[in-house]
């Protein structure tokens, strides 16, 4: 499955967080990577987390699915 990267485009728009939220441990390096992708794209770090992990989800689905 393709990471629809147009959908994270300009979203960063300010948003008050939910009561739905969960911390993931990561390291340094991969969360300075995702700080600079989620600027060149002009959107939230989260919302590039959310996608990448929904793909996962999904393929998971499929691969369990087969």
């Amino acid at each position: 499955m393709k990471i629809d990267f147009e959908k994270l485009i300009d979203s960063n728009i300010e948003k008050k967080p939910g009561s739905n939220w969960h911390s993931i441990g990561i390291t340094k390096q991969t969360n300075a990577k995702l700080v600079e992708i989620a600027r060149e794209l002009n959107c939230k770090k989260s919302e590039l987390v959310k996608l990448a992990l929904d793909n996962l989800i999904n393929q998971h689905r499929k691969f369990t699915d087969e």
